[in-house]
């Protein structure tokens, strides 16, 4: 899998009718937050993969929210928060969740999603515009309004591992994952977002199941209409 930049403004840069078999009345705003105004309540089954935690005590690790649950005498349950994981104790923000999965787990996650689509090589990525390179690099590009202002590209599924930017002081380059992706004949999405913890994932039911047996991730079964304040 290739890890070029994104390509250049005018091209690999798709139309809002791209997002046309997306009614985008599905996704979007809603009173009170829930895994459907994130991923279309049109799918057998619903995952939420937990994003990984990263703590300074005597070290840095890594570690996954049930260890940080257990030393915190804490119940793991399908809505639980960072919050409720920490055992309520403030963390600074560099010890919080990322907004998205790292990369690693991405691409693990095109690899197990490969098999259930029937167009891996036309897929739609969506990502906000507010990123401070996609601001600047795509700011004639066309918009479509999901639950955020996004631009939209097109392309195979591999190349999720091409959305590098050079970061805004220059010098190193940033990975920016999609806040949500899905393939053309719609047979599942992946959404995140930079208030969330989690990424949450709608397929069919052999789909689900095929990520919840995988060890890379951390995982919880949801519904379409389970609330995801604080998750």
């Amino acid at each position: 899998m290739r890890k070029d930049v994104v390509p250049p403004e005018g091209t690999w840069v798709a139309e809002p009718s791209v997002a046309s078999r997306l009614t985008l009345s599905e996704v979007g705003p809603e009173s009170e937050p829930t895994v459907s105004s994130l991923v279309p309540p049109v799918f057998e089954a619903y995952l939420r993969i937990l994003h990984r935690i990263s703590l300074e005590e005597d070290r840095w690790e890594e570690i996954r929210w049930e260890t940080l649950a257990k030393r915190t005498k804490a119940k793991m349950h399908p809505l639980i928060s960072f919050e409720e994981a920490a055992g309520w104790v403030d963390r600074p923000a560099h010890e919080r969740p990322a907004h998205a999965l790292d990369e690693k787990q991405t691409l693990r996650l095109v690899e197990l999603l490969e098999s259930f689509t029937r167009t891996p090589e036309d897929c739609v990525f969506a990502l906000w515009e507010g990123y401070g390179p996609t601001s600047v690099r795509y700011s004639s590009m066309p918009r479509v309004h999901l639950y955020r202002p996004c631009v939209l590209f097109r392309g195979p599924m591999g190349a999720i591992g091409s959305f590098h930017f050079e970061a805004p002081q220059g010098g190193h380059e940033w990975w920016v994952p999609p806040n949500m992706w899905w393939p053309s004949d719609r047979s599942w999405f992946v959404a995140s977002d930079l208030d969330y913890t989690s990424t949450f994932v709608g397929g069919s039911r052999e789909c689900v199941d095929t990520i919840q047996r995988d060890p890379s991730f951390e995982v919880f079964e949801v519904g379409p209409t389970d609330s995801t304040f604080g998750c």
